[in-house]
């Protein structure tokens, strides 16, 4: 069930921020037919990948009592290399990826800003 979502997260993310086919995404997060992908997508989300899309929705998340959610990093590695990750692999990567993101969001401020305990 984890992975099932984890794989249609990371659609949905494809879906509102590539030009991707829904057929390319399919394949990308790893479903056999795009006619899979496009049933299991409307059970999830309650609207069809294309529907998904032209509302221009671009919250991926699907409720889930865990708090473990698809994370574009992951995208952006596997697109890469074809081959599968480690799980230690897949946090390193999650890992870099945070950490630059605060880096350039830390980027501007100034040594008072970077010292001030507020």
């Amino acid at each position: 069930m984890l992975r099932r979502r984890l794989q249609l997260e990371a659609a949905a993310h494809l879906l509102a921020r590539t030009g991707f086919t829904v057929g390319e995404v399919a394949v990308e997060v790893g479903y056999a037919t795009p006619e899979a992908f496009a049933k299991a997508f409307r059970a999830a989300y309650g609207v069809s990948p294309r529907q998904f899309r032209a509302n221009g929705e671009l919250n991926h998340r699907l409720e889930t009592k865990s708090g473990i959610h698809f994370h574009p990093s992951e995208i952006i590695v596997r697109r890469q290399g074809a081959r599968t990750m480690t799980l230690t692999e897949t946090l390193f990567h999650h890992n870099d990826y945070a950490v630059t993101e605060l880096l350039e969001a830390v980027e501007s401020l100034t040594d008072g800003q970077l010292d001030s305990k507020r």
